[in-house]
């Protein structure tokens, strides 16, 4: 029976002695920010430094351009340390992927550097366009549906967050794109002749502003969204507006029934206008995180 007592305190002597290389990490990847889906030299650096340190490196995991795979070991238990590294647009690092990442690649390399006196495997996991943007948005949720966590004992991830803590919840989270499409003309010479989407999204606004009181409160409901297209001259009726928004909730079903109300405000504002309405998604249903504490699991005998 290992000193696990011992590998801890072991485990955190490697991590400080990483510390320079961890912080170097975190600074580069602050400095060369990539937004989701195009991470292209993020994942070329950090597989680089995961090579470097004994780990066997596969790249394009699931068949998604800026995800990589990278092991250290052969038998069980099978840990992961997940990593994020896209950036936000005119932001850059704003949500801290880039200590995320360094974060994960300190976890790897310490544990790894206790082999063989742990036995097991240690694998980095590199998740790309968290903040959904892209092709490859909700990366996390696509390589679980091509199966890349089966087989792995745990999976783990550090975030930023203003104090210091284990586990957490987290609410489910869906998005929705709405297009409206309508039908252009001049707004002083002939606006009778136009249908205008920009006014159904801003109906559809107002919809959404009034549903928010009739949302269940024991459901934690969250419901934001932005105007992404609306026009580009305020003398020209717009024929087309896109509406972004995100739905959450600590109940995961009920986020469907939340985008199925949006949806419904959106379809009103299209027969109220004559604009057409269509509806679009670029990530996969992020599901809630409710987390069991340790003293429950050691209660049940699990």
């Amino acid at each position: 029976m290992p000193n696990v007592q011992l590998l801890k305190s072991r485990v955190c002597d490697e991590v400080n002695a990483l510390e320079k290389e961890i912080t170097e990490v975190s600074d580069w990847l602050y400095d060369h920010p990539e937004l989701g889906s195009e991470e292209y030299e993020s994942a070329k650096y950090l597989t680089a430094i995961l090579e470097r340190n004994g780990f066997k490196v596969e790249t394009g995991t699931a068949d998604i351009p800026t995800a990589f795979t990278a092991s250290n070991g052969r038998d069980s238990p099978r840990i992961a340390f997940l990593a994020e590294y896209d950036a936000l647009p005119g932001i850059g690092h704003g949500c801290g992927h880039n200590m995320i990442a360094a974060s994960a690649l300190g976890a790897g390399i310490a544990v790894s550097r206790l082999r063989p006196d742990l036995p097991g495997t240690v694998t980095v996991i590199g998740t790309p366009d968290e903040e959904g943007r892209g092709k490859y948005a909700g990366s996390k949720a696509l390589l679980a549906k091509a199966g890349v966590y089966r087989g792995i004992d745990a999976v783990l991830m550090m975030h930023g967050l203003t104090r210091y803590a284990v586990g957490g919840s987290s609410l489910a989270v869906k998005d929705l794109i709405i297009t409206f499409r309508g039908r252009t003309s001049h707004a002083a010479a002939s606006p009778e002749k136009g249908v205008n989407a920009l006014d159904a999204a801003i109906l559809t606004f107002v919809g959404v502003n009034t549903l928010r009181q009739h949302v269940r409160r024991d459901s934690n409901a969250v419901i934001h969204g932005i105007m992404a297209e609306g026009g580009q001259a305020s003398n020209v009726i717009p024929d087309l507006a896109v509406v972004k928004y995100g739905a959450r909730s600590s109940d995961t079903k009920y986020v469907l029934e939340l985008i199925e109300k949006i949806k419904s405000c959106a379809r009103g504002a299209g027969m109220a206008t004559g604009a057409k309405v269509s509806f679009d998604s670029r990530m996969p249903m992020y599901e809630a995180i409710r987390t069991t504490p340790r003293s429950k699991i050691l209660s049940s005998g699990t």
